[in-house]
């Protein structure tokens, strides 16, 4: 079996960017912004799907054992 391989050429003054001695301090007003805190709303997304995935696996264990072993009267 023979495995391809790529060889990826990457130029000398990429490499140089990544020295740590090269690269300043970082500039914290030039980062983006990402939001701190969850929106509730995704938060009660979260919480009703996995209530609802608890409820199906936990529930279908024992409707199978209903549909399997029927009831049967006693009259």
């Amino acid at each position: 079996m023979t495995h391809n391989t790529a060889a990826i050429e990457v130029p000398d003054h990429d490499l140089s960017r990544l020295d740590s001695e090269q690269c300043p301090e970082t500039d914290h007003s030039k980062l983006r912004r990402v939001p701190d805190s969850i929106p509730w709303v995704v938060l009660l997304i979260l919480i009703v799907e996995l209530g609802e995935r608890f409820t199906y696996f936990g529930l279908s264990a024992p409707i199978q054992n209903y549909i399997k072993y029927v009831m049967r009267s006693t009259k």
